[in-house]
Parts: C-alpha cells; structure tokens; sequence
C-alpha cells in the first residue's frame, strides 16, 4: 500500500508501507522506498494511494485495506488503516 505519512518529524510521500506491528493497541507501520530504504515507524497515516493512472491511459487500483487477521495481528475495531 502507497501512503502519506509522517516519520519522526518528516512528512513522507509515495512510500510503501512494508511491515505492520501490534504492541498492545498499538499498531505501527514501517515506512520504506522502492529501493528498500527503511524510513522508520509511523503510527498514523495520513492518506494512500487508491489508483494511478499511466501516461498511456491505463489505471491500476490499489487495494483499500491491509488485512490484520492475515498477518497474524489482532484487528482493533475500524483501525486497519488509520486516515487522519
């Protein structure tokens, strides 16, 4: 999932979410590039990415939801992406 967010201080853009983690009722999300650069955890994000479109006119969408059951953390009611 391609999201907004903001990372000790830093508002970061077009970067994927790559791994989620439950502390309690925490959930936290690691911020990385396509390159593989970690930036570091987030707890709230701000917008995603729905669909993009190419410059040759063909859309890809994105799903709307991370899956917390499938990756093994426990759903906090309406919390599987927090929008701000």
């Amino acid at each position: 999932m391609i999201v907004f967010c903001k990372v000790r201080g830093r508002y970061i853009d077009a970067h994927k979410i790559t791994k989620i983690s439950q502390q309690g009722n925490i959930i936290k999300y690691l911020i990385s590039n396509n390159k593989g650069h970690d930036n570091g955890w987030t707890t709230i994000i701000y917008g995603r990415v729905e669909e993009s479109e190419d410059p040759q006119g063909r859309i890809k969408r994105f799903p709307n939801t991370i899956d917390l059951n499938a990756l093994g953390l426990t759903p906090i009611p309406n919390s599987y992406i927090n929008l701000v």
